[in-house]
């Protein structure tokens, strides 16, 4: 199911509707920036596969202060987070089964800044926010207002790929002093095409997850 959102930026610059589901206001972007990213993502925690690599353009549409919270929803302190577009043609290659491209094109992620502002668990270096980063496309993270309200992040990218249905879920890091971009890439087995869908046990064990940072 799709999520309509409407960001709005503020200042008059833009109303952007799109079918993701986030809510984010008072950016410090001060408009849309586009950027080349090629990121190679090495496979994790027990996962044996091939690294993937995600190339193309994005658009970075909004991002401002807000709480990250624990699995605990206890926050951990202020982050920058925001909203990123993949640009035509961007593409998610090896994570992909039986090596079939994904493409990216119009689709959203969520963005962190690694800024080294300080939280409870250390400064947000690009190490650090890539456990935030991962933590968030586990769905054991999520980010708050600061008075409280929780923050919904992009849904997942869901697709058939041969008998199996996957949903891919991106977080992207933004190293705030070189512009350069980092990623988290978690893949769920959701089910196959010969079998009803898989019960949560199956469903954990199926989880993967790929790094471009240790």
């Amino acid at each position: 199911m799709l999520h309509r959102l409407m960001w709005v930026l503020v200042g008059g610059i833009a109303a952007f509707s799109a079918p993701v589901r986030s809510e984010m206001s008072g950016p410090h972007m001060q408009g849309p920036t586009t950027e080349r990213i090629d990121i190679s993502a090495h496979a994790v925690l027990g996962n044996r596969l091939a690294e993937c690599r995600m190339t193309g353009d994005v658009i970075l549409w909004v991002s401002r202060s807000v709480e990250i919270l624990d699995d605990t929803r206890v926050s951990l302190g202020a982050i920058e987070a925001g909203l990123v577009q993949f640009g035509t043609g961007s593409k998610l290659k090896g994570c992909v089964p039986d090596g079939d491209t994904l493409d990216l094109s119009g689709l959203f992620a969520n963005f962190l800044v690694a800024d080294e502002r300080s939280l409870r668990s250390g400064a947000i270096s690009r190490p650090q926010a890539a456990v935030s980063a991962s933590q968030l496309a586990q769905d054991f993270y999520q980010l708050a207002e600061h008075e409280g309200a929780l923050i919904p992040l992009v849904d997942g990218i869901a697709r058939a790929i041969g008998p199996a249905s996957y949903r891919f879920k991106v977080v992207l890091i933004r190293d705030a002093k070189s512009g350069s971009f980092d990623a988290v890439i978690h893949r769920e087995t959701l089910g196959t095409e010969l079998a009803s869908p898989l019960i949560e046990t199956d469903r954990r064990l199926s989880r993967l997850k790929w790094s471009s940072l240790p």
